[in-house]
């Protein structure tokens, strides 16, 4: 659960959800578990409460308790949910120990790791890391599921990619030698009243690439604050709708990359501009993050 997972250390935004990443998820559940087997000095009791919450595990116990009766899970009462789920699990252990017994064949795995880490220090596009990696974007997604969104986000920490291990070196000698723009996307937070017509005219795109983009069902209006990817601005020489004067050519475009100490402040004075103006080419707030690329317009 969300609160769960926050308590273990999961980091959950709109760019990744660490409680569906391979490792880290692993490593939390495998805390959880030490945590509620040393809470219940049971193990069908700690299964129990990772799967139905540590408080209603506790609570049967003390109903248990005060009725003067066992607390043995057996006898327990608790959620038919729980008994399942841990009597399941009893039933796989047994029959992965003793397949002859129960006439069933395991396809052997072998002893070797399958995959390696590869950490990113900069943003960049999941379908380039599968071009560059030379996998199919389902198996990036069967390895890399903390990631819903079309960019890997590198904020102030780098981010962990798992990799065939077969492919690692692959992806790396060629992010190396790769030497145009690694991110086409960015993040837009929707206005008043905005349109997604509006917001893809903008950004040159179509209305059905940002719904595919972004997940959202075809009759479904865009909400005040909403978080969506647009078309990252990359070149030098860029058009910029502004809202008071519809489309203004002849703009040239410099990208600055935000490093540390950096403030808006501190930019617009660079420039020559506002941080008005910053704010409002890169539909940005004042936060800033180290790597970010802001847009800086000059005519």
């Amino acid at each position: 659960m969300p609160e769960t997972g926050k308590i273990l250390g999961l980091e959950q935004n709109v760019w990744h959800d660490d409680r569906r990443d391979v490792i880290a998820s692993t490593e939390a559940a495998l805390d959880y578990f030490q945590y509620l087997h040393k809470r219940f000095n049971n193990w069908m009791l700690a299964i129990a409460a990772y799967n139905i919450g540590e408080g209603t595990v506790g609570k049967a116990l003390s109903r248990s308790a005060h009725k003067g009766r066992t607390g043995d899970f057996d006898h327990l009462n608790l959620p038919t949910e729980a008994k399942h789920y841990v009597y399941k699990l009893l039933a796989i252990k047994d029959i992965i120990a003793n397949s002859n017994k129960y006439g069933v064949r395991l396809r052997q795995v072998p002893n070797r790791p399958y995959f390696e880490k590869v950490k990113l220090h900069e943003p960049i596009d999941v379908p380039l890391v599968t071009r560059l990696a030379n996998i199919s974007e389902v198996e990036f997604a069967a390895l890399n599921p903390a990631y819903n969104r079309y960019v890997i986000k590198v904020q102030n920490e780098s981010r962990t990619l798992l990799l065939p291990r077969n492919k690692k070196e692959t992806f790396l000698k060629n992010l190396e030698t790769y030497q145009d723009p690694r991110v086409s996307w960015q993040m837009y937070h929707v206005k008043k009243d905005e349109s997604i017509r509006e917001i893809a005219e903008r950004y040159n795109t179509t209305v059905k690439q940002l719904k595919t983009i972004n997940g959202i069902a075809r009759h479904k209006n865009l909400t005040l604050g909403q978080k969506i990817l647009v078309p990252q601005v990359i070149t030098d020489d860029v058009a910029i709708n502004d809202k008071n004067s519809n489309r203004l050519q002849n703009y040239h475009a410099s990208v600055h990359i935000v490093r540390k100490g950096d403030t808006l402040y501190d930019i617009a004075k660079k420039y020559g501009t506002t941080v008005k103006k910053i704010k409002r080419w890169n539909s940005s707030d004042e936060n800033l993050s180290i790597g970010q690329k802001l847009v800086i317009t000059k005519s």
